[in-house]
């Protein structure tokens, strides 16, 4: 595929996308695709998948995150999808990727934005008699689906669909409803994970209460991140997730892992052993960056990294501090800032979220032109800088916007700690008296009722009795409960 040139035009082609699409497509092309459909926001673009054998969650999500956040009102997005009838190897694994797509929500999440004019294209050389025929819409694209998804065909990493891929317009930075607004979009996905993750009774089951919090912490920091900071007050961001279990049982599954893990050199310190189960996490985010305010952060270890000049590869230079200091650029040591906005950063806390797995949790951020990647916590020896013992690489372009792919292994129940605490143990009964007196003591009070606690609210008292009414109106059995940091003010005052 030949890189795009920067040239405000009618149409923008992703034609023939290569037959292998892994994730070293965002790092060669995604750039200056990001650039060419800037220059011109009313753009023709057309998608082809003809040639796909394989696709990567990561180039789609960011091209659909991109289109939706970047596209004015009326713009045409055609989407060739190939061929139809056909028997021979390529072509099933044509249909096989083609499903994936489709099985997964990646053809439903270009078609988030109504305002939009969508239409896919499937068997246009008329194999199935249907020459020409184009698929408008949400409406369009559901029957073709029911058609697409019928396919025999297995999929290699199977159909454990945590989270379908989501573009979800974020709320404004200075909305007053923002966290609320995050939290009941994190809520709604949470409900459609619980029900795909846990719907068999496997020996995972049974950590599925501490899978769920977690997964609802991770997704709560950072599309509440993306929401204050990604995008400016006057351009309408979005937000692209998806959730998975890669499941590599087979050994066509172990040959296409080792494949993807070649073509992305960071992903295999993402990935766990192939025998572990692991839940995939994307977050994505076309905006500002990391560091576009880098300048503004209020952090006194700023200072000499700014003297060796970190504009070139700030990831970097910052890599030892990003998830254990207040990097923002609020003053966490003023006492007002602190008391509104917590001690710590939401980095911070996706660490100690992370850290609970014991190491068998990794990340991998992308920004500018940086990847990072790594465990949580960080074993001894390892330097995020270097790839030799870390996982740090600098590309020759650079992107818009950020990017997290995480993955968290489910088997594992988190050490209860200073941020953690079980409901039911005798040590921490004067913490579950204070929650309790506090919505007692409230007007009106209000009353609870069962042990398990399930809450974080950076929203107040109003929030963490919503969360606790919802949670505990289920019979869950003995859980952990975590007070957020700005809910613990309110509510841990003995």
């Amino acid at each position: 595929m030949q890189s795009l040139e920067l040239l405000e035009t009618d149409e923008i082609e992703l034609d023939r996308l290569p037959k292998l699409l892994f994730d070293d497509w965002v790092r060669d092309f995604f750039p200056a695709f990001q650039r060419q459909n800037r220059v011109n926001l009313n753009a023709k673009v057309r998608i082809s998948f003809a040639n796909c054998e394989w696709v990567s969650p990561l180039p789609i999500l960011a091209i659909a995150t991109e289109l939706m956040s970047f596209s004015e009102v009326g713009r045409i997005v055609e989407i060739d999808l190939g061929e139809g009838a056909s028997t021979h190897d390529a072509a099933m694994r044509r249909r096989r990727t083609l499903k994936f797509l489709s099985f997964h929500g990646f053809l439903s999440a270009f078609c988030c934005r109504q305002d939009l004019i969508v239409r896919f294209q499937f068997d246009k050389d008329g194999d199935k008699g249907n020459l020409g025929l184009w698929h408008v819409g949400a409406a369009g694209l559901k029957r073709l689906r029911e058609s697409i998804n019928r396919s025999r065909v297995e999929m290699i990493y199977g159909d454990a669909v945590v989270l379908p891929v989501t573009i979800w317009k974020l709320p404004v930075p200075s909305s007053p409803n923002l966290t609320s607004l995050v939290r009941e979009k994190v809520r709604e996905l949470l409900k459609m994970a619980d029900t795909s993750l846990f719907k068999f009774k496997t020996d995972s089951r049974k950590y599925r209460d501490v899978t769920l919090q977690r997964l609802n912490q991770i997704l709560l920091e950072l599309v509440e991140n993306a929401a204050e900071h990604a995008y400016s007050e006057s351009i309408p961001g979005y937000v692209g997730l998806y959730a998975r279990v890669r499941q590599t049982q087979s050994d066509e599954a172990r040959a296409a892992r080792v494949l993807e893990i070649s073509k992305s050199r960071l992903l295999g310190k993402v990935l766990l052993n192939e025998k572990q189960l692991q839940i995939e996490i994307f977050v994505l985010d076309v905006g500002k960056g990391l560091f576009a305010d880098l300048d503004a952060w209020k952090n006194e270890d700023l200072q000499s990294l700014r003297a060796k000049n970190s504009s070139h590869h700030p990831l970097q230079l910052t890599a030892s501090l990003l998830f254990q200091k207040p990097l923002s650029r609020h003053d966490r040591g003023e006492r007002e800032v602190s008391r509104l906005r917590g001690s710590s950063t939401g980095l911070m806390h996706l660490h100690k979220i992370l850290s609970h797995g014991g190491g068998n949790d990794r990340s991998m951020i992308i920004t500018g032109r940086e990847w990072l990647a790594g465990p949580h916590p960080r074993p001894p020896g390892f330097t995020d800088n270097v790839v030799s013992s870390g996982g740090h690489i600098q590309t020759s372009d650079a992107l818009t916007g950020t990017i997290f792919h995480l993955g968290i292994s489910p088997a594992v129940i988190p050490d209860l700690n200073s941020q953690w605490f079980s409901s039911d143990k005798p040590a921490n009964f004067k913490i579950r008296q204070s929650i309790i007196k506090k919505l007692a003591d409230s007007k009106p009070p209000r009353i609870l009722s069962s042990k398990v606690i399930d809450i974080r609210s950076g929203e107040g008292l109003e929030s963490v009795e919503r969360r606790v009414r919802e949670h505990t109106s289920r019979s869950l059995g003995a859980t952990v409960i975590r007070v957020n940091r700005v809910a613990e003010k309110i509510l841990l005052i003995r």
